[in-house]
């Protein structure tokens, strides 16, 4: 690019579809790109159960207006009833979503993805390594949960490593 900016964005889906060293590489572009007193803001989806060693499954049941799923593939579907599978295996770091959507006329609408799980300590200890430190922790949205899982949307802020003293991700 052959610039840097003030603040760089990124949703939460976009890191968990990548693996560690792809984490890595988008982590140190980051860096590359960002302004010496500029923010990455990066928000994380924090998963929890009472029994993590056993893999964990969910369902929910919601209605849809058109063009209020956010998703392209979604936006052209009428109202529909629309079911939310998701199983989490904490041993494998993954957790698979799929979502079924059938319209009251027409045919239904599957969408499915994989994600890895990537727990908040975890993304904070490898954006350090990366050379950007954590400053603030921001909650999204409160815990909600669906069946046995709980989830809760955490924005992180950091900038960069060597600018930000008395950062939540260094020690003092």
């Amino acid at each position: 690019l052959g610039r840097q900016f003030g603040a760089v964005v990124l949703g939460t889906t976009s890191i968990s579809l990548l693996d560690a060293g792809q984490l890595r590489s988008l982590f140190e572009r980051v860096r590359e790109h960002l302004d010496a007193d500029g923010r990455f803001f990066v928000s994380t989806l924090e998963i929890s159960a009472a029994d993590t060693l056993h893999p964990a499954e969910s369902a929910e049941v919601f209605l849809t207006q058109q063009g209020t799923l956010g998703a392209a593939a979604f936006n052209d579907i009428p109202d529909a009833m629309c079911t939310l599978f998701e199983y989490v295996d904490w041993q494998r770091e993954r957790r698979w979503v799929s979502v079924l959507c059938q319209p009251a006329l027409g045919d239904p609408l599957l969408a499915t993805t994989s994600t890895h799980l990537i727990a908040t300590p975890e993304l904070e200890a490898e954006l350090l390594r990366c050379g950007l430190a954590v400053v603030e922790r921001h909650e999204v949205a409160g815990i909600a949960a669906i069946g046995s899982l709980a989830r809760r949307v955490v924005l992180l802020e950091a900038r960069l490593a060597g600018v930000a003293a008395g950062s939540v991700g260094e020690s003092q």
